[in-house]
C-alpha cells in the first residue's frame, strides 16, 4: 500500500519466472485492473525470469495494488508444479519496485 499526498504518475516494476502455461495476470490498483498479461511465457521452475512494466495513474490518499494470477500451484492436477508445497504458488518473483514515471 502507498500513501500519496497528490496524484501521481507511477511506474510498477516486475521480474517474474511462470511455471504455468497459459498463466495470466492481472495488476490491480484499488480494484480496478489497470494491466493485464497473458498467456505469458513459460520457465523452468526457478528460471527464465522476465521484466514486466506497468504505467499507471495513482489518486490521492492511499493506493493498494494487487496481482491476480489465474493459475496457482496444486489448484488442479494439471496446475500442480511443485506436490510437496502446499501453497498456492502462482509465479516467482525476483524483483517488485514502484517508482515514478518519466515525464
Amino acid at each position: 500500500m502507498l500513501n500519496l499526498a497528490a496524484p501521481k504518475r507511477l511506474v510498477l516494476s516486475l521480474t517474474a519466472s511462470n511455471p504455468l502455461e497459459g498463466q495470466t495476470v492481472t495488476v490491480l490498483v484499488n480494484g480496478r485492473a489497470v494491466e493485464k498479461f497473458e498467456n505469458i511465457p513459460t520457465a523452468a521452475r526457478l528460471t527464465g525470469f522476465r521484466r514486466y512494466e506497468v504505467p499507471f495513474d495513482a489518486p490521492p490518499g492511499t493506493v493498494e495494488i494487487a496481482l491476480e494470477f489465474t493459475r496457482y500451484n496444486r489448484r488442479s492436477a494439471e496446475d500442480t508444479f511443485a506436490p510437496e508445497d502446499k501453497e498456492p504458488l502462482a509465479v516467482t518473483i525476483s524483483g517488485l519496485e514502484i517508482t515514478p514515471a518519466n515525464p
